[in-house]
């Protein structure tokens, strides 16, 4: 908001300052990553809109517009980086989540006063379970002693109970009344937890 990020973009402007609502624009923006850089003022949520709106191929009077919508637990004084990746008529969040920057989101959920504390340290100590899986399974697969057969099936065996573990998570978090976690924090971890299953499911 200072205005001396924005300058590294040419022809780019801020409006709304000390307002709710705040806006960057960015005329014409090149293909590429763009990092938005956030500090808190104050603990509470946010919500980062980026939207790119373009001229409709088939119709020159209509316009498009693809959106990716960022929410998280601002901390005062804390600052968050985010990527945003602008691709012709496509906008989307490059985000890495994992189970470590997930039990980290948990202790900020919980100092935001999102997450009661015996919640947060059930749901890391669950967390922390399925890391130790994940090592274990990097420790079976980097051993040469361990016949390829017999690899297999012990991964087979770590992967379903990850598997069990995250269904397990997220339907404990989805079951909780919003006065032990709330409603936002429940949609930002069981968003993230289906990630990480997503992905799990991939490999």
């Amino acid at each position: 908001a200072t205005g001396e990020i924005l300058n590294e973009i040419e022809n780019a402007y801020y409006t709304g300052y000390d307002t709710k609502n705040e806006f960057i624009t960015i005329p014409n923006p090149t293909d590429g990553e763009y990092q938005i850089k956030t500090q808190g003022t104050e603990n509470g949520n946010y919500r980062i809109e980026v939207a790119k709106i373009f001229e409709d191929e088939n119709n020159s009077q209509q316009a498009l517009e693809s959106t990716a919508i960022i929410n998280g637990v601002a901390e005062e004084g804390k600052t968050e980086e985010i990527q945003i990746e602008v691709s012709q008529d496509q906008v989307s969040q490059k985000k890495a989540i994992t189970l470590e920057s997930i039990v980290s989101e948990i202790d900020r959920y919980q100092k935001s006063g999102m997450i009661k504390k015996n919640e947060a340290r059930n749901l890391q100590r669950t967390l922390k379970r399925i890391i130790s899986l994940d090592n274990l399974s990097e420790e079976i697969e980097n051993n040469k002693k361990i016949k390829e057969e017999n690899k297999q099936k012990l991964q087979k065996l770590i992967a379903e109970r990850r598997l069990k573990y995250l269904d397990a998570l997220i339907k404990y978090i989805g079951n909780k009344p919003d006065k032990l976690i709330s409603q936002q924090a429940k949609t930002l971890l069981i968003e993230s937890l289906e990630y990480i299953k997503t992905r799990l499911l991939i490999n």
